[in-house]
């Protein structure tokens, strides 16, 4: 799983420096499903938020080329039939350090698989041992990236402002027919 995870955040990160680079506006959400306990999404983040950091190592270590390379290596992977591939990657190679930091470091996870309040009471070891927040703001005017992952609350339809990359990776305990359906019902919301 941790080579998806991979592949899913440098997808995040390329096509948030695409939607840069074209001027679309908005907000930038990516979506990971793949896990059914919390323990397991707040594993998916910490997972996720190690990549990023090993992105930033990379950079304080003066190896922006890896970062560069990765990011090359999934545009060729995913975006092969993308007419305009040649550009995003003349762009990505442009793209100045400090520019990829920001990028980087502008990525807000989110668990958007329980409320706090829900919980409240529950003998939960790992309830509030997470840093990661439980909703999900889309201030108007602005535009941020998240990276969100989480249980019930995004296998039943929610619609996310701004998805374009999702991972749904996992199946229902019990997988009926109408019981798929419904978790696959996820959609993004952009506007006209």
């Amino acid at each position: 799983m941790r080579v998806i995870l991979k592949d899913v955040f440098y997808l995040h990160l390329v096509s948030r420096i695409e939607k840069k680079r074209l001027g679309v506006e908005g907000h930038h959400t990516s979506m990971v499903h793949d896990a059914t306990t919390v323990q397991d999404h707040i594993q998916t983040l910490v997972s996720i938020d190690d990549i990023r950091k090993r992105a930033l190592m990379d950079i304080a270590n003066k190896d922006l080329a890896i970062v560069k390379q990765t990011c090359k290596e999934v545009v060729d992977k995913y975006y092969q039939k993308y007419d305009d591939i040649k550009p995003m990657i003349v762009n990505l190679t442009k793209i100045a350090e400090e520019h990829w930091k920001e990028f980087l470091n502008e990525i807000q996870l989110i668990e958007l698989n329980r409320r706090d309040e829900e919980l409240e009471g529950l003998e939960t070891e790992f309830i509030n041992q997470t840093e990661y927040e439980q909703e999900i703001e889309y201030p108007e005017g602005e535009s941020f990236s998240y990276i969100v992952t989480g249980g019930a609350r995004i296998a039943r339809g929610l619609t996310l402002e701004g998805l374009t990359i999702t991972c749904f990776s996992r199946r229902a305990v019990e997988p009926n027919y109408d019981t798929m359906l419904q978790m696959a019902r996820w959609c993004g919301y952009r506007a006209a």
